[in-house]
């Protein structure tokens, strides 16, 4: 008796999980680095699940967009089934912003708050930054 419940469980279990304990849900894990450029153009990776595949684990085509506070990013490329590479929008300096992703006929991901915009301090150097040493 002991064993059948187990081996139930076990099966029940197996069931809920999917083959081998695989997620087979698309989502999204972490966004790195989590903020960039407020002038836009940083380049961000996106990490998850089921970004190229459905439920089933076929390939499935994925017509996808990003968009950073309601600002379109650009899909670089797909690396794999679990990470995509983008280009950020720009925003406001100190704007924390949630990340939205649309993936067509397979549903959306809202992740909230992910996303924050700096400003870039790249200025070029001046006259006062050279140090000339005289002998």
């Amino acid at each position: 008796m002991r064993l059948s419940t187990f081996a139930a469980a076990a099966l029940v279990s197996s069931a809920l999980l999917g083959c081998g304990g695989e997620d087979t849900k698309l989502k999204v894990t972490g966004i790195e680095p989590p903020r960039g450029d407020a002038a836009g153009g940083s380049y961000v990776h996106i990490y998850g699940n089921r970004f190229l595949t459905d439920a089933n684990g076929n390939d499935s085509p994925t017509n996808a967009k990003i968009y950073f506070g309601g600002q379109p990013g650009k899909i670089v490329r797909f690396i794999n089934d679990s990470e995509m590479v983008v280009i950020a929008p720009g925003g406001q300096v100190g704007q924390t912003v949630d990340v939205l992703i649309t993936f067509e006929g397979r549903g959306e991901i809202t992740i909230r708050n992910a996303f924050s915009f700096y400003e870039k301090v790249d200025k070029p150097l001046g006259v006062d930054d050279l140090s000339v040493k005289k002998k």
